[in-house]
């Protein structure tokens, strides 16, 4: 329920409905789970549950960008080359566009620790000459033995073969077989999605059920238990896609942007909880900042002074920039449990009235 109301408070009012929608989206799937935000033919705004996840490393290089992407690259129905050796040379990737292009298939994701230049150009250009529709390269996520995992792990979501010199699976080898598959793939420069993966659902169990013996075995190693359970939920999680529906290009775009602003406040909420909103937590600070005065120094209390001033610049920016005069109401709510909601000019309870922010 909190966080529908972190949505509802991103969304405005007369948004109850879409908040309950998009509160139970960004709950099913988790802090990891992928959430793609598309335009509808429509009117409606709905929803569909996917498989799929994501991982936080993005693109090697922002020339896979297409023109039209300005920082999101997004393939449909690629084929997915898993490769646990870094990519230095063009060659490296020729095997994997003639098996991926022998299969019929237009579309290419690379997955590997490193690559270089010299591939990505390859890659480039044999989009730009049309030998492929689209194409995206992506660094693996962590690093050493739990990398090596996340690629197998990726290889079993996608259905493809994770190829590693060392273990004698070279790439030279790779037929269409060896390269998986999913519905759609994105990247940024932080992170890339896989939705619908391919992969055999027996396959991913037997990935779940060998990270849980790992997990057993790594005894007091707190980063690297907190790595496993990561794992083991990218592998068991969802994914969702919304469709925003609107009456007009203009009002789908600008209702399209105000929920991809409440999906990532509520993903925040979800993984760290939530605050009065509003600038009233921060506000709320300030009591607590004057009493370290009776024990600090000069030079010390003058920063303390000032930072107790700055906890309320954001009550006092939102409060001012709905029009408002913003001392009294801010003398008001340090006295206050409510929070002053601007878009209404009124105070409410704000866990009730979704003015609430993630931590």
């Amino acid at each position: 329920m909190e966080i529908a109301r972190v949505v509802a408070g991103n969304l405005g009012s007369g948004g109850v409905d879409l908040a309950e929608m998009l509160g139970e989206v960004v709950d099913a799937v988790g802090p990891d789970g992928a959430i793609l935000v598309e335009d509808a033919q429509g009117t409606t705004t709905t929803h569909e549950y996917i498989d799929g996840v994501r991982w936080n490393e993005g693109f090697v290089s922002s020339f896979l960008l297409r023109r039209d992407e300005a920082t999101t690259s997004r393939i449909t129905n690629p084929r997915v080359l898993v490769a646990d050796d870094a990519l230095e040379r063009a060659e490296q990737l020729v095997p994997a566009l003639e098996a991926c292009v022998g299969a019929g298939d237009r579309s290419l994701l690379v997955v590997a620790p490193e690559v270089r230049d010299a591939a990505v150009g390859l890659l480039v250009a044999n989009r730009e000459c049309g030998v492929l529709d689209g194409v995206l390269a992506v660094k693996a996520p962590s690093f050493g033995v739990q990398r090596t995992r996340i690629l197998e792990d990726i290889a079993a979501i996608t259905g493809a073969t994770c190829f590693s010199a060392e273990r004698g699976v070279r790439l030279a080898d790779v037929t269409g077989t060896d390269l998986g598959r999913a519905r759609h793939v994105w990247a940024t420069r932080v992170a890339f999605g896989i939705l619908g993966g391919q992969g055999s659902k027996a396959t991913i169990r037997q990935r779940i059920a060998e990270a849980k013996s790992e997990l057993g075995a790594v005894g007091d190693d707190a980063y690297t238990a907190n790595l496993i359970r990561e794992r083991i939920g990218k592998l068991a999680g969802t994914a969702a896609i919304v469709r925003v529906g609107a009456p007009g290009q203009a009002e789908q775009q600008e209702l399209k942007l105000r929920i991809e602003a409440a999906v990532r406040s509520a993903r925040s909420a979800l993984s760290d909880g939530v605050v009065p909103g509003g600038g009233a937590a921060l506000l709320a600070c300030i009591p607590a900042v004057c009493r370290w005065l009776v024990d600090l120094d000069e030079d010390a209390a003058f920063g303390a002074q000032a930072l107790a001033q700055a906890l309320g610049e954001p009550m006092r920016a939102i409060v001012g920039n709905a029009g408002f005069e913003a001392s009294p109401i801010v003398a008001r709510a340090r006295c206050e449990r409510r929070v002053f909601d601007a878009a209404n000019a009124r105070w409410v309870d704000p866990w009730s009235g979704g003015i609430l922010d993630p931590l």
